[in-house]
This record gives structure tokens, C-alpha cells and sequence, in this order.
């Protein structure tokens, strides 16, 4: 069985917070588009949206 994947956020020099895989240490792209440049409130909702479209997609 596979591990779930592990999302996770950091702010860059600007300010702005990015989402990224903490098992590869890549960022997020969801339809194309990485997961940066947002600010934390997105950053933390995007987590959670991903965490939740991984949870469903084990079941």
C-alpha cells in the first residue's frame, strides 16, 4: 500500500507562500499551474483541498 503524499507550504523571499510535495520537494501543479504565489490562506485551503482529493481517491 502506498504512502499518502505529504503537501505541504513555505513563503518565498517575496512573501508569498508556495505548495509543494515535502517527499520530493517539488511544487504542486494542479491543471497545469504550480501552487505559488499565494498567500497563506490559499496556500493552507489548497493543502487541505489535496489532502482531501487524496484521501477519497485511497478509499
Amino acid at each position: 500500500m502506498a504512502m499518502p503524499t505529504v503537501y505541504d507550504k513555505r513563503q518565498d523571499p517575496e512573501g508569498l507562500w508556495d505548495v509543494y510535495d515535502s517527499e520530493s520537494d517539488e511544487a504542486v501543479v494542479v491543471d497545469g499551474l504550480p501552487l505559488s504565489g499565494l498567500d497563506e490562506s490559499e496556500a493552507d485551503e489548497a493543502i487541505e483541498m489535496k489532502r482531501l482529493k487524496s484521501s477519497i481517491a485511497a478509499s
